[in-house]
């Protein structure tokens, strides 16, 4: 008998139907495979989901992640939930065993396999001696890329502040969508004004006549460069942005954190400084711009949560190097991020 699944995890739910889980339930930010999503019922969003509707498609399991729902509704749950924490490359193998084994799903056990594979390969260095993924050049687009938590406390669920946080993102894409028209005007106008300056999307214009330097490890999944180093070389440090006013980055300790270590892109500045000060961060720390070095820190904006790519004079005003980064790469834990990291170890 194949499980009916619920999956209130926006990457599993990717995950699982592209593994021939029998998903009869998703959240509206389940948009992933497309064609599959959308004849699969939603039953809300990842923070307020319907109880009612969930119950109604009598589900054997509900898919939930700590980053991602929040601890009282699991505990509200009828329903045996299947309960992820995805922290790093390895529990993302962890978690795809786990659940291939009791949505009887082979292809998740390949799934977890495919993960411990790139969990293995050694970092990337510009000093040799190990491999270093092939990461795409400036010349080219870049495509988009189809620990157990059961002894975790309860504060590693979604926190109250996040989920604030991450409603705000929801009220303003939908605020978005309602004005679309009026948005892809501004749009528009904006493309046409940056095609005169450095914020120009490489996979729709060439290139200058002198292309920079590269730096010294590429940036992997880039969309858009809103302003190129002036001095790649003195680039020493990278900060991955998920949120404006305040600016918010991620912690090491975090997937995106392990991702971008996993690329070679460690040098976060947050990072490096609370190691060096045996500072504790919180998973999605405030930064103060004005205490970085634009001619040695690139910012890194993420499509998600915020929606960076639609708002690059934000990153344009700071004065920094920026480029526009698939959020989605990144952050989506399931087969996405995998695939997309395939793409360059492989």
């Amino acid at each position: 008998m194949n499980p009916r699944v619920v999956s209130l995890v926006p990457s599993w739910t990717e995950t699982l139907v592209n593994s021939g889980v029998n998903v009869v339930g998703r959240t509206r930010f389940c948009i992933h495979p497309a064609k599959s999503v959308a004849e699969i019922p939603t039953v809300g969003g990842t923070k307020d989901p319907r109880l009612d509707k969930i119950v109604a498609l009598d589900p054997d399991y509900i898919v939930v992640d700590r980053e991602e729902n929040t601890r009282e509704f699991v505990e509200s749950c009828p329903v045996p939930v299947i309960d992820t924490w995805v922290r790093s490359l390895r529990d993302c193998s962890a978690d795809c065993e786990r659940m291939a084994e009791q949505l009887k799903s082979p292809r998740l056990g390949e799934i977890a396999k495919r993960w411990r594979r790139i969990d293995e390969q050694p970092l990337p260095t510009s000093g040799g001696g190990m491999s270093t993924p092939r990461f795409p050049s400036e010349s080219e687009s870049v495509s988009e890329s189809e620990s157990e938590s059961e002894s975790q406390s309860e504060s590693q669920w979604q926190s109250q502040s996040q989920s604030e946080l991450e409603s705000q993102s929801v009220s303003q894409s939908e605020s978005e969508s309602e004005s679309e028209s009026e948005s892809q005007s501004q749009s528009q106008s904006q493309s046409q004004s940056q095609s005169q300056s450095e914020s120009e999307s490489e996979s729709q214009l060439p290139l200058p006549s002198e292309s920079p330097v590269p730096l010294p490890l590429p940036v992997p999944f880039v969309q858009e460069w809103v302003r190129r180093p002036r001095n790649p070389g003195a680039i020493t440090e990278v900060l991955y942005l998920i949120w404006h006013d305040p600016w918010m980055t991620v912690a090491p300790s975090t997937f995106v954190g392990s991702v971008l270590n996993k690329v070679g892109l460690k040098q976060s500045v947050i990072g490096r400084r609370a190691g060096e000060n045996g500072v504790e961060l919180p998973d999605y720390p405030t930064v103060d711009l004005t205490q970085l070095d634009p001619e040695q820190t690139l910012l890194l904006g993420s499509t998600e949560p915020f929606p960076f790519h639609r708002k690059t004079e934000l990153l344009a005003d700071t004065k920094f190097p920026a480029a526009i980064v698939d959020g989605e790469n990144y952050s989506w834990f399931g087969e996405r991020t995998l695939l997309a990291l395939e793409s360059l170890f492989f």
